[in-house]
């Protein structure tokens, strides 16, 4: 007994499994480290500090969003109770199985007495199969927690574009506002024309028709700003007078340089990716677990313990117990064949990931320098002379060589150029914060929102307007 037991220590030694609060520890520091700065995951610590300072002067930050994401997000904490089930399941693959009691007693017809047998058995290959199983489960673990963090980088992402798209959305719903402005005036001259009889029906129904697309576009703009309002307050986590009590920073800010290498990108991307540590874990827990199933099927049963029998007579007899099978017609070969097709199938999808995570960093990094160079051109080029030629046909408008028309059209022109530079700055932001995921280590992808809303162009802003007089 005694050689036994210290056998079973010898094979249990260095199974000791991370503590629950250890292992969400782990995931925190990860993303602190990731994001540079400390990110509370406790809903108790992190949530109700940031709403208290958001809800106090109604005004919400990106920064603040992710904080109060990240604490507050119900998807997020299932994600996390994830670690806690792989948590489990290693430390199942640390115990050792439950020893076996058999009792058995007969009675005697020929002078009534009774035998009784008794046996206890320990399975000594799944003993010695504790730190094979070990190993499988202890990289299975690391995958999850690679996958849990790349949740809540997952969500950080998220709800920065949200952010920034709910930014601009309301930035369209002026310029929604004001091209509606624009062409009523355009509409109501073209009315007073029309009723002085200096434009036809046909110029007038157009002027009229550029109006109603104005005002159906700004309802449609308003309810985009609503669903995106709700879209993030999913993602933060909060509902009711709560979702109603908070307002972004006003204006989309202007993007400052990017602040990577383009050379060094690619290695950058795959130095940290995530996923492709996940996957690493589980090519690994692939491996050991080619070489446990072909233990495991050669050798299903096999346990030692102790029988003892008291015979009619009342006379024990004590002895040892041996039980295995005998691998005659299964001995690996099946399983190891399908050990073997997964293995090589996780290469394979590690290799296809790792071009992925390439091809996506380049993508990425060219639609946000082209998104950032397009926003420059509007805001140096394209929007000052929008208003230079606004500004020249008020001054021809009053000196009553160009009609009302020519200067609404130039009005409605200069608000397209606008709109088109908030979609430009708009599609910078998404795509930045997709390279900052890829940066930390995150394939972007939407886990826990809606898709991203997108408001449609302004109507009536090209080719409008009737040759009318002053």
């Amino acid at each position: 007994m005694i050689r036994w037991v210290s056998l079973l220590g010898v094979v249990l030694g260095g199974c000791a499994v991370v503590g629950s609060e250890e292992a969400r520890q782990q995931v925190q520091d990860a993303v602190d480290l990731r994001l540079g700065e400390s990110m509370s995951l406790d809903p108790e610590g992190g949530a109700q500090a940031v709403a208290r300072s958001v809800f106090q002067d109604g005004r919400l930050t990106a920064d603040e969003a992710v904080r109060l994401s990240l604490a507050n997000n119900a998807g997020l904490r299932a994600v996390l109770a994830e670690l806690e089930i792989a948590r489990a399941d290693l430390w199942g693959a640390t115990l050792p199985p439950n020893p076996v009691v058999d009792a058995e007693l007969e009675f005697l017809e020929s002078d009534g007495g009774e035998v009784l047998e008794l046996a206890v058995a320990q399975s000594i290959i799944d003993v010695l199969l504790i730190p094979r199983r070990r190993q499988v489960a202890a990289e299975q673990f690391e995958a999850e927690r690679a996958r849990v963090t790349s949740a809540v980088l997952d969500l950080a992402v998220e709800v920065r574009i949200a952010y920034r798209t709910l930014q601009a959305q309301l930035e369209l719903v002026g310029l929604f506002r004001s091209a509606t402005d624009a062409t009523y005036f355009s509409y109501d001259a073209a009315r007073r024309l029309r009723d002085a009889g200096n434009i036809n029906e046909l110029e007038f129904l157009r002027e009229q028709a550029l109006y109603e697309d104005a005002k159906l576009a700004l309802v449609e703009a308003r309810v985009m700003v609503a669903k995106q309002r709700e879209g993030l307050n999913a993602l933060l986590g909060i509902w009711g007078a709560e979702g109603a009590a908070w307002e972004v920073e006003p204006r989309l800010p202007f993007p400052p340089p990017l602040d990577v290498d383009p050379d060094g990108l690619e290695s950058a991307v795959l130095a940290s990716s995530l996923d492709l540590e996940a996957k690493r874990h589980q090519i690994t827990a692939l491996g050991h677990a080619l070489g446990l199933e072909r233990l495991e099927v050669m050798f299903p049963e096999g346990a030692v313990g102790v029988t003892a029998a008291r015979e009619a007579d009342g006379t024990w007899g004590v002895g040892p117990l041996v039980s295995f099978s005998v691998p005659v017609f299964d001995y690996g070969q099946a399983a190891s064949a399908g050990a073997r097709a997964r293995l090589e199938q996780a290469y394979a999808e590690y290799t296809d990931l790792a071009i992925r995570l390439r091809r996506s960093t380049r993508a990425t990094y060219l639609e946000t320098h082209a998104a950032r160079e397009s926003s420059r051109y509007f805001l140096d080029v394209v929007l000052p002379l929008r208003a230079s030629v606004t500004e020249q046909t008020q001054r021809q408008f009053n000196a009553m060589q160009l009609g009302v028309f020519q200067l609404l059209e130039a009005r409605r022109r200069e608000l397209d150029a606008g709109r088109r530079y908030v979609e430009a700055l708009l599609a910078h932001w998404t795509a930045r914060a997709q390279l900052e995921a890829l940066l930390l280590g995150r394939m972007p992808v939407q886990r826990f929102g809606i898709s991203n809303l997108q408001g449609g162009g302004l109507p009536g802003m090209e080719g409008g307007g009737s040759p009318g007089g002053h």
